[in-house]
Order: C-alpha cells, then sequence, then structure tokens
C-alpha cells in the first residue's frame, strides 16, 4: 500500500483552518459563542479505499452552554495523487455532490417547508447534515455530520438486502422522487432553478474510452457466471448480445433527462450508501434510513435510481413469485401518497400504467449497473486495490487499476447469473 501522511485539516483541503472548523462545530451546536477544546482528524477508511475522494473523520470537544459535547464530523477530500484525482475524474464528482448540498437540496427542503401538511411526521429528505464544502476542482472538501452518532449505519454489504431494508429505501427514494416531481408540477419555474446546473455525471459518450476497459472486464465476469450457472441457454446468448451491441452507448441513450417524468437521481442507489438505524438489536428490521454519497446525481427518469437500487440488492428470491411487482408497488404507492400530501394529483403526474412502461423501456439499466456493483460489493477489503499506487501526474485508463476478478463461489455467480435471467424473463433485453 502507498503511504499517506498523518491525517490533518490541511491534508483534507488547504482551505481547511481550525477557524473553518470552529464555525462548521458552532453550526453543529447551534451557539455562534461555542468554543472548541480540542479536536482529532483521523482517516474513516484504509488507504488506498474510496473510489471518488479520501473520507476523514474529525471528532471535536466543543464548550458550549456551559457544558462540553463532543461532535463527530465526516470529511471528504481530494485524493493528493493527482494521477488518482484525474484517472477517477474526481473533481468534477465532488461539484456534483457540493451542487446538490448546495443548491438542489436547500431549494428541495424550502419547498417541502412551504407546502407541508399538518400531520407529516417526518422530512421527506433524509439527508445528512452540510454544514460546509468548497469546490473549485483543486482544493474541494465537504464536511457533514457523522451519522453513526445517531446510530446509523450500513448492511452487511456482502448479503442482499431483506424485505425490511428494501421497503425503508423504495418509500425513502419515493418521497425524495416525488417532492421533485411535485415541484415540477406545482412550480415549474422554481424545478428550473433547482436543475439547470446539472450535468450527467458518468454515462456521456466522451467519457466512452476512459471506461470502455472497466466495462469489458465488467462483461466478462458477468458472462462467465451466465455460462457456469446456465450453461448453453438463451440467457448466455442474450447476455453475450447485450455486450457486444454498444452496451455503453446504450446506457448514454437510457439516463438522459428525456420526457416528463425526469427529476433529479441520486444516481448511485447501491447498498452501501443506505444507512439504517435499528431500535434494538434486531437488525432485521430498521427503524430509520438515510441516504448519502450524491456524487453520481443526474437528471433523469426516477425509474433509474429504482431499477438501480433493486438490481442492486435483491437476491432472486426477493424478486420471485410476486416479488418483483410487490416492489415497484411499494415504491409507486409511496410516491403517489407522497405526491398527494404535496397536493399533486398522482393519476396525473406519474400513474401506474406510465411507470410500468418506464420500467419496460429502462429496465435494461438495472443490468447495466448491477453488474457492476454487484461485483463489486463482493470484493473483501483486503482485496480493493490500492488506488494511490497509481504513478505519475497524468490520467491512465480506469481498467489499468480498477479490476474485478472472476466469482470464485457459487453464491455469488448465482446472484449475477439470476440478474442476466431475470432481465431475459422480463423481456428487458
Amino acid at each position: 500500500m502507498a503511504s499517506r501522511p498523518p491525517a490533518s485539516l490541511q491534508v483534507i483541503s488547504s482551505l481547511f483552518t481550525e477557524e473553518v472548523l470552529l464555525q462548521i462545530v458552532q453550526k453543529a451546536v447551534k451557539d455562534d459563542d461555542s468554543s472548541m477544546e480540542d479536536f482529532k482528524v483521523t482517516y474513516a477508511t484504509a488507504p488506498g479505499e474510496g473510489y471518488l475522494g479520501i473520507v476523514y473523520r474529525i471528532t471535536a470537544a466543543v464548550l458550549t452552554k456551559g457544558e462540553t459535547k463532543q461532535i463527530s464530523l465526516i470529511a471528504k477530500g481530494l485524493p493528493s495523487n493527482l494521477a488518482r484525482r484525474k484517472t477517477w475524474k474526481i473533481p468534477s464528482f465532488f461539484r456534483n455532490e457540493i451542487l446538490f448540498y448546495d443548491h438542489v437540496l436547500p431549494i428541495m427542503q424550502e419547498y417541502e417547508l412551504r407546502k407541508r401538511k399538518a400531520g407529516w411526521s417526518k422530512t421527506f429528505l433524509p439527508f445528512p447534515v452540510c454544514p460546509w464544502s468548497y469546490c473549485d476542482g483543486e482544493r474541494d472538501f465537504i464536511v457533514m455530520l457523522d451519522l453513526g452518532m445517531d446510530g446509523f449505519g450500513i448492511c452487511d454489504r456482502t448479503q442482499g438486502f431483506n424485505h425490511f431494508h428494501c421497503e425503508e429505501a423504495l418509500k425513502m427514494l419515493a418521497r425524495f422522487h416525488a417532492t421533485s416531481l411535485a415541484m415540477k408540477d406545482q412550480e415549474p419555474e422554481t424545478f428550473q432553478k433547482m436543475t439547470k446546473d446539472f450535468v450527467e455525471p458518468y454515462y456521456r459518450l466522451d467519457y466512452e474510452d476512459w471506461y470502455k476497459g472497466f466495462l469489458k472486464n465488467l462483461q466478462e465476469v458477468a458472462i462467465d457466471a451466465v455460462k457456469k450457472i446456465y450453461p448453453d441457454s438463451v440467457y448466455v446468448e442474450k447476455m453475450e448480445a447485450f455486450a457486444n451491441d454498444g452496451q455503453y452507448k446504450v446506457m448514454c441513450e437510457l439516463v438522459k433527462p428525456v420526457g416528463p417524468f425526469s427529476v433529479p437521481n441520486h444516481g448511485d442507489a447501491w447498498g452501501p450508501n443506505f444507512l439504517y438505524r435499528y431500535d434494538d438489536d434486531n437488525r432485521s428490521s430498521p427503524s430509520d434510513i438515510r441516504l448519502l454519497d450524491f456524487q453520481l446525481m443526474r437528471l433523469g427518469s426516477p425509474v433509474l435510481d429504482l431499477l438501480f437500487f433493486l438490481y442492486s440488492v435483491t437476491t432472486a428470491k426477493e424478486r420471485d413469485d410476486n416479488g418483483w411487482s410487490n416492489l415497484l408497488k411499494c415504491y409507486h404507492t409511496a410516491l403517489s401518497d407522497a405526491l398527494s400530501d404535496f397536493g399533486s394529483d398522482p393519476h396525473k403526474v406519474f400513474p401506474y400504467d406510465e411507470f410500468l412502461k418506464e420500467i419496460q423501456k429502462l429496465g435494461k439499466y438495472g443490468l447495466g449497473m448491477g453488474i457492476e456493483s454487484v461485483p463489486l460489493s463482493m470484493v473483501e477489503s483486503e482485496n480493493v486495490n490500492d488506488l494511490d499506487a497509481i504513478e505519475g501526474t497524468e490520467e491512465v485508463p480506469l481498467h489499468n487499476y480498477w479490476k474485478v476478478d472472476f466469482i470464485q463461489h457459487e453464491a455469488g455467480l448465482r446472484r449475477v447469473a439470476d440478474l442476466v435471467k431475470f432481465t431475459v424473463d422480463q423481456g428487458f433485453i
């Protein structure tokens, strides 16, 4: 592993001073007269981890109103390795996330507060609090309150989500999308103001040469899985055809923000970006949820987020029988309820028959994201590539430093192969 300097504010960003930290903790405790007694900066991830930035944890002892409180923050900064920074196009992803917290989310929150009805139990927008960010492409950093202090954590990333985790996530995604759909319906000028600076972060034709080597690796892993689980089948033929029929260009078309339903998407709705809290030791049934990491935010059909989530976290068991249709109904019912709460007519804004048409039209997007996210979710932390090992100061092909090995265990092979089988059986490809 490449060595890294001791964690400090200045390592996060040359603009991250103690004065800035004081302002952040004052916001956190809601006391402009509070003072900072001590603080500590540590790395929150292992060396080389964190595809789109370096993650740090900052703990601070803050004297406020006569008592000392412990505050924990999560900060993200650009890697010092310039080749890594350019290879992963990290500054553009930072810009995207900062755009969400500084511009998009405040407009959503202000709209929600104006439309809130008596009896709403909690915000439709359960995202981390972001008290500070800076973006210039070279000294970028973003600071959020540490959700771990409130008991939130991720599920086991090597396992599919159970029914309760899926439902909680689907309802939250539905409320998030409904906020924008209602705004688009009722206040199109506000919606236009909110989304005017969006750019596609991932599937764009000028990125094809950057991504195609890694995509070929993913396709080979998926084809290998299907051949081993469903040898000499139509599923092998269909997966090979999907891979050989310009998959990247197809994905670029699917994510375009066309049609009446396009709204802000999270863009990276796989398991590790959903944090859950539990009321007791029963970790099979969460009581609350948060969604983080908006670096891949895009404007597109809400179905894109839904498909990415369902393909990345469910197994055939959750999709079989009526499982798939029940998951879709769970999402759409929550979406319709939220639209009604905002005062919009769900039968006009996003009726169920139009929703199902979107699923059918965009279904292959789920497979495209699934053959990436599912194999990556199976990589154990000790086998993660050291991203800081990239040498030089210029961009290199992504596949040179991001390689996924063929899956060796049957459960993993079956998860990937079953995604292909499901996609074919649904008529998506």
